[in-house]
């Protein structure tokens, strides 16, 4: 690739990100505000220590093979399969953990309702699973907008949701 091209390109991915974090980080305030008017103290405090242990859960499994694809020099598809199912099952087995870790936390925060919170949460590490090979590929073709678009309407559908699940 020229490297007018990719300076161009680079330049683009800035711009595209920059807004797309600006946007979505005004939608988070927004959405946080809202959502803890609605529940109150109490179980908003239950949804935001559940949140910090399914983050580290979706953290772990959306950092996985992604590197791995956009650095190597070429990727066939039986990479790209290799490297979906490895990330689903690595996404199940640290879902697995965290299931079975939930009851402990809940007794640990004396919150009998965080077992289940958590464990409800944790389900949208199966989703990150399901994105990181699509990730790669984009962020290997260097286009930033495809990727900042995705990202900002999966973080629409999201906040859509939890708002949704905050009212009822």
């Amino acid at each position: 690739m020229p490297i007018d091209t990719f300076r161009r390109r680079v330049v683009r991915g800035l711009a595209w990100e920059s807004a797309t974090k600006l946007g979505l980080q005004i939608l988070g305030w927004f959405s946080t505000i809202y959502v803890a008017r609605i529940l109150g103290p109490e179980a908003y405090g239950v949804v935001a220590i559940a949140g910090i242990y399914t983050l580290l859960v979706q953290l772990a499994v959306d950092h996985g093979p992604t590197a791995g694809l956009v650095t190597r020099e070429s990727v066939d598809a039986a990479d790209l399969r290799a490297a979906f199912w490895a990330n689903l099952l690595f996404a199940a087995a640290l879902y697995a953990a965290l299931w079975c870790v939930a009851p402990a936390l809940a007794r640990l925060y004396e919150l009998p309702l965080l077992a289940d919170v958590i464990r409800a949460n944790g389900l949208g590490t199966f989703a990150i699973a399901l994105r990181v090979v699509p990730t790669a590929l984009v962020l290997r073709d260097l286009d930033y907008r495809a990727r900042a678009l995705a990202e900002f309407g999966g973080q629409a559908v999201q906040t859509l949701a939890i708002l949704a699940l905050a009212v009822l």
